[in-house]
């Protein structure tokens, strides 16, 4: 069986992408379509999450195993993830910013003969920049970051388990030739 997805962001109206895969398929699998399809920096880390009809995060699959009660997207095939109809999934693609994609599981089609899956069916509209700082995209931010000795980054979001928030303070000196990671 094939399933459908639409995945959009709320960033841009404009944009929209609708992808097939087989049930037997994984996020893992997931994950690769969208970072190829956005052209996205694959050393970036991401993670799905289950989400409510309110997308609301529930359950987390990660690219690495982080220990207890983890799951992983290597080990969730979608035929075992998706479980009703227009289930939804967030694709945490910046978790500094806690910017995601939207993905809903719209339907079932019959498989094609000679298509590879996954396919990318539709695709409007352009992408988010993967990485901001402050809404400001990656690139800008560096260059201004650059040019200052010492610049303090007041909060910095790290995602704990099951979608709660953990707020850590820290401190980031920048001089002309090494940056420091100071924790306040």
């Amino acid at each position: 069986m094939v399933y459908r997805f639409v995945v959009l962001t709320d960033e841009d109206e404009a944009f929209i992408r609708e992808f097939e895969f087989l049930d037997t398929q994984t996020l893992l699998e997931f994950h690769y379509a969208l970072q190829e399809e956005l052209e996205f920096d694959k050393s970036q880390i991401a993670s799905f999450y289950l989400a409510t009809e309110s997308w609301e995060k529930e359950e987390e699959f990660t690219l690495f195993d982080m220990g207890a009660g983890s799951s992983t997207m290597e080990n969730a095939v979608l035929e075992d993830v998706i479980f009703r109809k227009n289930q939804k999934l967030l694709y945490v693609f910046d978790f500094f910013n806690d910017r995601a994609l939207f993905v809903e599981y719209v339907g079932e089609v019959k498989e094609e003969d000679g298509r590879e899956y996954p396919a990318c069916t539709n695709s409007k509209g352009l992408p988010p920049k993967q990485v901001a700082f402050g809404g400001v995209p990656a690139e800008i931010a560096i260059i201004s970051l650059s040019r200052m000795t010492t610049k303090t980054m007041l909060m910095r979001k790290s995602l704990t388990t099951r979608s709660s928030l953990k707020v850590t303070m820290k401190k980031v000196c920048l001089n002309s030739t090494t940056s420091k990671i100071l924790t306040r």
